[in-house]
């Protein structure tokens, strides 16, 4: 492994029988859900468009799950995909957030980042009503399955499953049970 002290990778389920054999643990599960046919979302939302201003203070709340300086990538996120990007705030704090990207193929929702599941449906919500023209997709956490369970009843199916995994010491864990959706796995 060089100087590094881990490797990461998504494997696909075929994958991940190859890199168990190689000594790669797995780390969680999370599936690529895709959206063709618009169904209506009738959940309320507080969620409100993230501005540039608020960009610290998002990358500090999004610190506290990823235990990494995250803002440059937030920050990129943001100025691609202003429209699919909100955030939802109680007492002046951020609860959570979400962020997207338009693909040639697809509309991309992630990362999603929620201190609950409530708020996490808010900002899927508020995010797909600017989605249109095209499938979406997001790559959704396992921890909840009362997440994947809503995803399915408001027109998404899976696309594929993924396992991360790594190999070596796991010095930065993932998968916090507040990461919803993740940014995709070609960004690790």
């Amino acid at each position: 492994m060089g100087e590094e002290d881990s490797i990461k990778l998504d494997a696909t389920l075929t994958g991940r029988r190859v890199y168990l054999k190689l000594g790669f643990v797995d780390e969680y599960h999370l599936s690529r859900m895709q959206r063709t046919v618009p169904v209506n979302v009738s959940v309320a939302t507080t969620a409100k468009p993230v501005y540039r201003n608020d960009l610290l203070q998002l990358a500090a709340f999004d610190r506290n799950f990823f235990e990494a300086g995250r803002q440059p990538l937030l920050e990129w996120m943001w100025e691609g995909g202003q429209r699919f990007s909100f955030i939802v705030e109680q007492d002046n704090e951020i609860q959570g957030y979400c962020m997207g990207r338009q693909g040639y193929n697809y509309t991309h929702i992630g990362p999603l980042v929620a201190k609950n599941l409530r708020i996490a449906k808010e900002l899927l919500t508020a995010a797909l009503k600017n989605c249109t023209g095209q499938p979406v997709i997001l790559d959704a956490m396992h921890f909840e399955p009362q997440w994947l369970q809503w995803l399915k009843a408001i027109g998404f199916s899976e696309q594929r499953s993924f396992v991360r995994m790594y190999k070596g010491v796991n010095k930065y864990p993932e998968g916090s049970q507040n990461q919803f959706a993740i940014l995709g796995p070609e960004f690790g």
